[in-house]
């Protein structure tokens, strides 16, 4: 079961666009699909018509004891439920900070007969606290979107760094799929960009790139996927052949391992997840 996770340090870079169509096109599919929203934002959430915000969500499920069978809610495309968003996930550090792996807890959640799918996708927040911690230790597949500038480009780079530091040491299977380049031929700058991107990360990157479109504020309004919304238009377009190159990295193994290896085992990813000293291990530049 690919579990994916849509993260970058960097906000506005398009994660939960990403998210949800990326969802929304594998249950379009017919994949029985999970979307898993850990950002208190509930962008996620709203993006398939989950309004006003649920009582009960992802921080029920981790914190207070909830199971997933109370938190999951159907949504308004066949094949896709959804774990909702709530405010108070942005408590979620300090809920958890008296409690041992505070990591894990969402793995943990996601192993119930409940959750399961055939393909999981959670949309982070753009921290490094631990909602997105918990969907890095529990994904298998990472998808990092960045827009075409230089601050974006710092996100990348720092995302990178310590999604490799936290992978090589709490989550030995999550490998990075592929790096996905958002709007990069808005204007020069965005294309000399996304050519030094590419040229650092080569492979990592997709060759499919999303272009800018006005539909995308326009569905997001409509609380639907643009990818249903307007399935011709030219993003999502781009949303479907980028869905088969992430197919392609899953089933035939061209991805990227973190750890140097795309052959990690299960049972040593289980041993080296770590309790809660992942957060040093991560900031700490000397880990290497």
């Amino acid at each position: 079961m690919p579990t994916v996770a849509v993260f970058n340090q960097k906000g506005g870079v398009a994660k939960t666009t990403t998210a949800v169509n990326l969802a929304a096109l594998w249950a379009k599919r017919g994949q029985r699909t999970l979307l898993v929203d850990m950002d208190a934002q509930g962008n996620a959430t709203a993006a398939f018509g989950i309004t006003p915000r649920p009582l009960k969500g992802v921080y029920d499920l981790l914190v207070e004891s909830a199971t997933v069978a109370e938190v999951i809610r159907p949504s308004c495309v066949d094949n896709l439920r959804i774990l909702p968003s709530t405010p108070n996930l942005s408590g979620l550090d300090v809920a958890l900070s008296g409690i041992l792996e505070p990591q894990l807890v969402l793995r943990r959640a996601l192993e119930s007969p409940s959750a399961d799918a055939d393909y999981i996708v959670i949309d982070c927040p753009p921290t490094l606290g631990l909602p997105s911690v918990n969907a890095l230790v529990a994904a298998t597949e990472l998808v990092i979107p960045t827009f075409c500038y230089r601050h974006a480009q710092d996100g990348l780079h720092a995302t990178w760094a310590n999604v490799r530091r936290m992978a090589r040491r709490i989550n030995p299977v999550l490998r990075i799929n592929g790096v996905l380049l958002i709007s990069p031929d808005s204007n020069e700058v965005s294309r000399r960009t996304a050519d030094i991107i590419r040229a650092e990360f080569g492979e990592r990157v997709y060759n499919e790139a999303i272009p800018g479109d006005n539909l995308v504020p326009l569905a997001e309004e409509s609380d639907m996927p643009l990818v249903l919304l307007h399935p011709q238009a030219p993003a999502a377009k781009a949303y479907a052949k980028v869905i088969d190159e992430i197919d392609q990295r899953i089933f035939n193994g061209n991805r990227s391992s973190l750890r140097g290896t795309d052959n990690a085992d299960e049972e040593e990813a289980k041993n080296l997840v770590t309790p809660s000293s992942w957060l040093s291990m991560i900031e700490d530049p000397h880990h290497k």
